[in-house]
Protein backbone atom coordinates (compact mmCIF):
# COMPACT_ATOMS: atom_id res chain seq x y z
CA UNK A 1 0.00 0.00 0.00
CA UNK A 2 2.73 2.33 0.87
CA UNK A 3 4.64 1.73 -2.39
CA UNK A 4 1.75 2.63 -4.42
CA UNK A 5 1.00 5.96 -2.22
CA UNK A 6 4.80 6.82 -3.54
CA UNK A 7 4.12 5.46 -6.68
CA UNK A 8 1.21 7.53 -6.98
CA UNK A 9 2.60 10.81 -5.48
CA UNK A 10 6.03 10.09 -7.39
CA UNK A 11 3.28 10.57 -10.55
CA UNK A 12 1.81 13.50 -9.97
CA UNK A 13 4.81 15.48 -9.01
CA UNK A 14 6.03 14.28 -12.59
CA UNK A 15 3.43 15.49 -14.33
CA UNK A 16 2.80 18.64 -12.61
CA UNK A 17 6.69 19.39 -13.33
CA UNK A 18 5.89 18.19 -17.18
CA UNK A 19 4.55 22.12 -18.19
CA UNK A 20 4.61 24.45 -21.19
CA UNK A 21 7.67 26.73 -20.73
CA UNK A 22 7.91 29.90 -21.98
CA UNK A 23 10.60 31.34 -22.83
CA UNK A 24 11.06 35.26 -21.83
CA UNK A 25 14.08 37.59 -23.04
CA UNK A 26 15.47 39.45 -20.42
CA UNK A 27 13.38 42.75 -19.68
CA UNK A 28 15.11 46.53 -18.93
CA UNK A 29 15.63 47.08 -15.72
CA UNK A 30 12.69 48.13 -13.70
CA UNK A 31 14.25 49.26 -10.15
CA UNK A 32 16.62 51.71 -9.05
CA UNK A 33 20.41 51.57 -10.51
CA UNK A 34 21.20 50.77 -6.86
CA UNK A 35 19.33 47.48 -6.92
CA UNK A 36 19.60 46.39 -10.50
CA UNK A 37 22.32 46.31 -13.08
CA UNK A 38 21.90 46.37 -16.60
CA UNK A 39 22.59 42.55 -16.42
CA UNK A 40 19.69 41.78 -14.61
CA UNK A 41 16.80 39.46 -15.97
CA UNK A 42 13.43 40.46 -14.98
CA UNK A 43 10.46 38.74 -16.38
CA UNK A 44 6.61 39.23 -14.62
CA UNK A 45 9.18 41.29 -11.68
CA UNK A 46 10.56 38.40 -11.09
CA UNK A 47 14.54 39.35 -11.28
CA UNK A 48 17.59 37.18 -11.08
CA UNK A 49 21.47 38.98 -10.22
CA UNK A 50 24.57 37.62 -9.77
CA UNK A 51 27.66 40.07 -8.46
CA UNK A 52 30.04 40.04 -9.96
CA UNK A 53 29.42 40.48 -13.23
CA UNK A 54 32.62 40.00 -14.87
CA UNK A 55 34.87 36.72 -13.98
CA UNK A 56 38.51 36.03 -14.57
CA UNK A 57 38.72 32.10 -14.97
CA UNK A 58 40.41 31.29 -11.91
CA UNK A 59 37.80 33.17 -9.85
CA UNK A 60 35.51 30.69 -11.30
CA UNK A 61 36.59 28.01 -9.42
CA UNK A 62 34.80 29.45 -6.11
CA UNK A 63 31.00 29.69 -5.36
CA UNK A 64 28.37 33.38 -5.99
CA UNK A 65 25.50 34.24 -4.90
CA UNK A 66 22.83 33.99 -6.89
CA UNK A 67 20.05 36.16 -6.02
CA UNK A 68 16.17 35.58 -7.16
CA UNK A 69 13.63 38.65 -5.96
CA UNK A 70 10.06 37.87 -6.48
CA UNK A 71 8.69 41.44 -7.16
CA UNK A 72 5.38 40.73 -8.40
CA UNK A 73 1.95 40.61 -6.41
CA UNK A 74 2.19 36.45 -5.67
CA UNK A 75 4.46 33.90 -4.34
CA UNK A 76 6.49 32.32 -7.12
CA UNK A 77 8.18 28.49 -6.81
CA UNK A 78 11.90 27.09 -7.82
CA UNK A 79 14.49 24.90 -6.84
CA UNK A 80 18.09 24.83 -6.86
CA UNK A 81 18.53 23.75 -10.81
CA UNK A 82 20.38 26.12 -12.96
CA UNK A 83 22.47 26.12 -15.57
CA UNK A 84 25.41 28.01 -17.50
CA UNK A 85 25.38 28.59 -21.36
CA UNK A 86 28.06 30.15 -23.79
CA UNK A 87 27.46 32.13 -26.44
CA UNK A 88 28.96 30.26 -29.01
CA UNK A 89 29.11 32.28 -32.45
CA UNK A 90 25.51 33.89 -31.63
CA UNK A 91 24.04 31.15 -30.25
CA UNK A 92 23.63 30.18 -26.53
CA UNK A 93 24.69 26.76 -26.07
CA UNK A 94 24.13 24.71 -22.50
CA UNK A 95 27.88 23.60 -20.83
CA UNK A 96 28.41 20.02 -21.19
CA UNK A 97 28.73 19.71 -17.57
CA UNK A 98 25.31 21.42 -16.34
CA UNK A 99 23.63 18.24 -19.42
CA UNK A 100 24.76 15.57 -16.77
CA UNK A 101 24.56 17.40 -13.40
CA UNK A 102 21.38 16.17 -11.29
CA UNK A 103 19.55 18.64 -8.76
CA UNK A 104 17.49 17.50 -5.57
CA UNK A 105 13.92 17.81 -6.67
CA UNK A 106 13.22 20.98 -3.78
CA UNK A 107 10.68 23.84 -4.21
CA UNK A 108 11.33 27.10 -2.89
CA UNK A 109 8.25 29.44 -2.08
CA UNK A 110 9.30 33.27 -2.66
CA UNK A 111 6.79 34.99 -1.24
CA UNK A 112 5.91 38.44 -3.16
CA UNK A 113 8.12 41.20 -2.11
CA UNK A 114 10.89 38.77 -0.78
CA UNK A 115 14.21 36.84 -2.40
CA UNK A 116 16.06 33.71 -2.24
CA UNK A 117 20.22 33.43 -2.54
CA UNK A 118 21.56 30.30 -3.98
CA UNK A 119 24.87 29.35 -3.76
CA UNK A 120 26.13 28.35 -7.20
CA UNK A 121 29.10 26.44 -8.39
CA UNK A 122 30.54 27.11 -11.73
CA UNK A 123 32.02 24.08 -11.79
CA UNK A 124 35.63 25.03 -12.98
CA UNK A 125 37.15 21.32 -12.16
CA UNK A 126 34.93 20.44 -14.56
CA UNK A 127 34.07 22.75 -16.88
CA UNK A 128 36.89 24.23 -18.91
CA UNK A 129 35.93 28.16 -19.03
CA UNK A 130 37.42 30.40 -21.53
CA UNK A 131 37.09 34.01 -22.12
CA UNK A 132 33.90 34.90 -23.43
CA UNK A 133 30.38 35.50 -22.69
CA UNK A 134 27.91 33.40 -20.50
CA UNK A 135 24.84 33.42 -18.95
CA UNK A 136 23.24 31.57 -15.61
CA UNK A 137 19.59 30.22 -16.55
CA UNK A 138 16.61 29.40 -13.82
CA UNK A 139 13.55 29.38 -13.94
CA UNK A 140 10.32 29.47 -11.74
CA UNK A 141 6.86 28.96 -11.79
CA UNK A 142 4.00 31.00 -10.49
CA UNK A 143 2.76 29.21 -7.07
CA UNK A 144 -1.32 30.09 -8.09
CA UNK A 145 -1.32 28.96 -11.40
CA UNK A 146 -3.04 25.70 -12.34
CA UNK A 147 -1.36 22.36 -13.63
CA UNK A 148 0.47 22.54 -16.27
CA UNK A 149 1.93 25.41 -15.02
CA UNK A 150 4.12 27.76 -17.31
CA UNK A 151 7.85 27.81 -16.73
CA UNK A 152 9.08 31.08 -17.17
CA UNK A 153 13.37 32.00 -17.55
CA UNK A 154 15.50 33.70 -15.98
CA UNK A 155 19.39 34.66 -17.34
CA UNK A 156 22.47 36.26 -15.84
CA UNK A 157 24.54 37.48 -18.52
CA UNK A 158 28.20 37.74 -17.07
CA UNK A 159 31.62 37.67 -18.92
CA UNK A 160 34.80 36.05 -18.39
CA UNK A 161 38.15 37.31 -18.59
CA UNK A 162 41.58 35.80 -19.06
Amino acid sequence: MNRILIFLSVTVLICSCNKAKVESKPDGPQNSKAEISNNDSTVNEVTLRLNPEHFTVAQLKRKVLLIMKNSSEEAIMTGDNYHIERLNEGTWEMLEVFRELAFNSIGYMIPSGELKEFEISFLADKQQYTPGKYRVVKHYVKDADIAPKASYNLYFGFEVMP
